[in-house]
């Protein structure tokens, strides 16, 4: 009862961040937390019909295997574009902003994808150097 109510506490607070996103997980094989991503946008959101933005850079290895996800279920992602240091506001993407945060709090691990002005996320745990998933996604609209 009192992990999974941490476990309950420590995704609300995802919900809650202003951070822009990033990986702060080094190990293990990303890959499939990618592949679990990918699946569940596409459960939400057709891919064939919706563009997104993303809103971070994506060179980590969560991020290379999302993008590539992506694409090959036939999102089109348009690639971050960093803000001009001369003007005040990001340059605009066409497409549904995107953006994600993959990190841990003891040996729970969580991504948490904003989509647009909605979040998703879903707790994991490892177990040699293998991610399995200990809970539903969810969803704050």
């Amino acid at each position: 009862m009192r992990k999974l109510i941490c476990t309950l506490a420590f995704i609300l607070c995802g919900c809650a961040t202003t951070a822009p996103g990033g990986n702060f997980v080094t190990e293990g094989d990303q890959t499939p937390l990618a592949a679990d991503a990918v699946h569940q946008l596409a459960s939400l959101y057709p891919p064939a019909h919706t563009a997104l933005a993303l809103q971070q850079p994506t060179t980590d290895p969560f991020g290379t295997a999302l993008v590539n996800g992506l694409r090959a279920r036939g999102y089109q992602v348009a690639e971050y574009v960093p803000a001009n240091p001369r003007e005040d506001a990001p340059r605009p993407q066409a497409g549904t902003a995107l953006r994600y945060v993959l990190d841990a709090a003891g040996d729970i691990y969580r991504l948490t994808l904003f989509v647009g002005d909605q979040a998703i996320s879903r707790p994991y745990t490892a177990h040699a150097g293998s991610f399995t998933p200990v809970g539903a996604w969810s969803r704050k609209e």
